[in-house]
């Protein structure tokens, strides 16, 4: 995969690796020489566990109860790769697989993959198709990605992205996001139906050596401007901007143990569990795409200095 490796796009410095995720793993702005990513230092890392690496594509996103739900009186029953007793399917079905790349013009990347779908393959019965379009600017990164039902049946739609920024020491972030927190419980770490109010997150604070970041909340949506995440970086004058027009909708935060100097802020489409949330889909976020139907998200990652 060397020729995925030290791409120069716009003003940025890129690598992906296809084979497992269809992720871009290295993002560095050029000009300010910032290693924006949390970039795997050998090829063991990244393949024992891509999803704390770089920006993989999850769907169904973050966790689902068991591996099961019903819609539309049909019965899905995706792997469980979490083992008891978390016993759930988690980061769903297209991290580890690989994807098909292009380089489309100067100063863009395609990524592709299509999935076959059936009742046999892994539970899900629909095929579909993700295209996943990177633009590179001088100081902006802007990403696209479009899912394609190419089933007969009407099909649940719920994405997310692992999405792992480097935090170094001295790292300051913020986000806009709503200060009620979605508790998971602690057994399985899936939604329990409780809720909590935590500090405000949208006024910019370090993370502390071994601080556990652990959150789940609704974006939040400001005087009619996107909801974003930022980190200011030490000893320089740029910040990074990850803004998230609709339809994404959620924020999961994590940060494993806290002393590996990253932050995983994930946008995702959908509340964790959507399918078993009784709840209608309008508040969940499950998007339901008929035969042929497409839902396409938007992002735009912009590199600029503050004062």
């Amino acid at each position: 995969m060397e020729k995925f490796k030290d791409m120069i796009l716009g003003g940025f410095t890129v690598s992906f690796r296809p084979e497992a995720g269809g992720n871009m793993v290295q993002l560095r702005h050029n000009r300010s020489q910032i290693e924006i990513l949390r970039t795997p230092p050998e090829d063991f890392d990244y393949l024992a566990k891509p999803e704390i690496w770089g920006m993989p594509v999850l769907l169904p996103p973050n966790r689902i109860r068991d591996g099961k739900f019903s819609y539309q009186n049909r019965s899905y029953q995706l792997p469980i790769n979490e083992p008891p007793p978390r016993n759930n399917c988690l980061h769903g079905l297209i991290l580890h697989k690989p994807w098909q790349i292009r380089k489309s013009a100067d100063n863009a990347v395609e990524l592709f993959i299509h999935y076959p779908g059936s009742a046999a393959n892994e539970g899900w019965m629909h095929e579909f198709e993700v295209r996943l379009h990177y633009t590179f600017a001088e100081d902006a990164v802007y990403q696209e990605i479009t899912v394609r039902n190419l089933s007969e049946l009407d099909m649940p739609l719920m994405v997310g992205f692992h999405s792992a920024f480097r935090m170094p020491d001295g790292a300051v972030f913020r986000l806009d996001a709503d200060q009620e927190s979605r508790t998971l419980d602690d057994l399985r770490k899936i939604v329990d139906g409780n809720t909590e109010l935590l500090p405000p997150w949208g006024n910019y604070r370090a993370i502390q050596p071994g601080e556990r970041i652990l959150g789940h909340c609704a974006m939040l949506h400001l005087q009619g401007r996107d909801p974003e995440f930022s980190i200011r970086y030490p000893d320089s004058s740029w910040q990074m901007r990850y803004i998230l027009p609709p339809p994404w909708r959620e924020w999961v935060l994590w940060n494993n143990t806290g002393s590996e100097n990253f932050l995983c802020a994930e946008p995702q489409s959908c509340r964790i569990d959507a399918m078993n949330l009784d709840i209608p889909f309008s508040e969940s976020g499950v998007i339901e795409l008929a035969p042929d139907g497409a839902a396409t998200f938007r992002a735009e990652l912009r590199m600029e200095q503050f004062k």
